[in-house]
């Protein structure tokens, strides 16, 4: 965590030396190609295979002539069992608050964008709509900016220590 502070280690480029590539799951790499062409990413890596593709994203790296995950790899287009093995600390919660009582608690070890599409979902319900009107039109208008909760997701694993035991969670409350 220190040498992280002083920008001296970049954890989440360090290589999972006891994983294989058969650590990650291949309807993860189809769904972050998706999220690619969805929101308009960088096209050209659409055209790559799925090892130049994982290459170019630094989600694996080579270790003495073999390629492994590295920790943002696993992260993002691992297996959930392989995640749990190889990055414990990587759990996550939706809960619902009322008061003191809980309403919702999803925990769960998911890659991230699976996770983040889990966590888009689980809002919905919490999240109302108010119609504004504006000239002729009733436009509805949502609680929470679905952009912004996004972002905020994307802080909040970005930025967590994976190295630390602990839990990115949402909470929604009164």
């Amino acid at each position: 965590s220190r040498l992280a502070d002083l920008g001296k280690l970049d954890f989440s480029r360090q290589p999972l030396a006891d994983s294989s590539l058969t650590d990650l799951d291949e309807g993860e790499i189809k769904r972050l190609r998706g999220v690619i062409e969805k929101r308009n990413g960088e096209k050209f890596l659409l055209e790559l295979t799925d090892d130049e593709l994982l290459k170019a994203l630094n989600l694996i790296t080579d270790v003495n002539g073999k390629y492994v995950p590295t920790v943002t790899g696993m992260l993002l287009v691992g297996k959930e069992e392989s995640i749990e093995k190889h990055i414990p600390t990587a759990q996550s919660a939706f809960q619902v608050l009322e008061g003191t009582s809980i309403r919702v608690n999803e925990q769960l070890r998911k890659p991230l964008i699976a996770t983040f599409e889990f966590f888009e979902q689980m809002l919905k319900p919490w999240n109302p709509e108010r119609e504004m009107e504006f000239g002729l039109l009733n436009i509805p208008v949502p609680e929470f900016d679905n952009r912004a909760f996004r972002e905020a997701l994307i802080n909040a694993f970005a930025h967590r220590d994976y190295s630390m035991l602990q839990m990115t969670r949402v909470v929604i409350n009164d």
